[in-house]
């Protein structure tokens, strides 16, 4: 299998079976949610994949890996991609652990789920890229939430680079102006302040 990115660090094509596939990386949203963490269905760098393999076994674990393939997946003609179409289209079992690689990988995951002690502090580098974007006005929430890890981090560097290049400019070509007033970033401690 092998994959290129078709949308800088949003989606990406890969190849099976010589047919491709649109795979969507976790957007912010699930990533500040949990969702897929709550649900269990595989973990990166497991190299015997007995958590994901454990799942194909029950019913319940098939529902839920078949909730993200249709949530992530598409097939080259847009229809919702499944555990029954990936068994039609002769998928074997090192595509179906490698697409879950690449889902990690475009989802900036790749690199969180080695040391997972860091957790809490990974998720207040989150908030502060989250509040950043947010009270800059760059994004609006839905578009943050909507958006995979490794874009929202391009965007913001992006950003900053743009505001350092544009704070001479002021003094440079003799336009005046006052200073914007600073906004208050409110601190969210929960899941639920975050989301609303």
């Amino acid at each position: 299998m092998e994959y290129k990115n078709d949308i800088l660090l949003q989606e990406c094509e890969i190849y099976c079976k010589n047919k491709f596939y649109i795979v969507k990386p976790l957007s912010f949203y699930y990533i500040r949610k949990k969702e897929f963490d709550r649900d269990n269905i595989f973990t990166f760098g497991d190299d015997l994949n007995k958590l994901l393999f454990s799942n194909l076994i029950s019913e319940t674990g098939r529902a839920k890996i078949n909730k993200w393939l249709e949530r992530l997946v598409t097939t080259s003609n847009g229809k919702k991609f499944n555990l029954q179409i990936m068994g039609n289209d002769e998928w074997e079992k090192e595509d179906l652990i490698k697409l879950f690689e690449i889902i990690f990988e475009i989802s900036g995951l790749k690199e969180n789920t080695e040391d997972t002690k860091e957790t809490d502090n990974k998720d207040d580098g989150y908030m502060s890229l989250y509040s950043n974007l947010l009270m800059n006005r760059t994004m609006t929430k839905q578009e943050i939430l909507d958006s995979s890890l490794p874009y929202l981090i391009e965007v913001s560097k992006e950003i900053n680079e743009i505001r350092v290049a544009t704070s001479g400019l002021g003094g440079f070509s003799g336009i005046s102006g006052t200073s914007a007033k600073s906004q208050q970033v409110e601190k969210c401690t929960t899941p639920q302040d975050f989301y609303s």
